[in-house]
């Protein structure tokens, strides 16, 4: 059961941490090119497609990270696995309500069509992208280096 559920840690982990940082230079791309044809349409898209692909690969992450860390006695955990566990799964979570909420928001601003409010949110939307990949790995770092 454990190395099934490594299984699916590390597949949910490589699927979630690739579609944010492909969604992330989608929008870059897309960003200075909201005035033309078909790129608020494609901006659109990529948001539903990273909320669709991201957060499904975060909660298996969650859940099978959660699975096997029951596994181990938790009044003595090493440090690794109790970042692991608490920052992980606040990444996690964080990641899931931060970027869902401020999607909407960006979702709003491309319908409307007003370009350069849409530039602005594509852009902050981008930054906490970054951001929560920066703690991704950071969590990653922890967990392999087994500090």
């Amino acid at each position: 059961m454990y190395g099934f559920m490594l299984f699916l840690h590390f597949a949910g982990l490589a699927t979630w941490f690739g579609v944010t940082l492909m969604s992330a230079f989608l929008l870059i791309s897309l960003k200075g090119k909201l005035t033309e044809a078909g790129s608020t349409a494609s901006a659109l898209n990529t948001i539903k497609v990273f909320n669709r692909i991201t957060h499904p690969a975060a909660t298996i992450v969650l859940l099978s990270g959660a699975v096997m860390i029951m596994e181990f006695n938790h009044s003595g955990l090493p440090f690794w696995l109790a970042f692991m566990e608490r920052a992980g799964g606040l990444v996690i979570l964080l990641f899931m309500g931060v970027l869902s909420m401020m999607g909407g928001k960006l979702k709003k601003k491309l319908a409307q069509g007003d370009t350069t409010a849409a530039s602005k949110s594509i852009s902050t939307y981008v930054t906490s992208i970054f951001v929560f990949v920066a703690l991704i790995l950071t969590v990653i770092l922890v967990v392999s280096l087994k500090l």
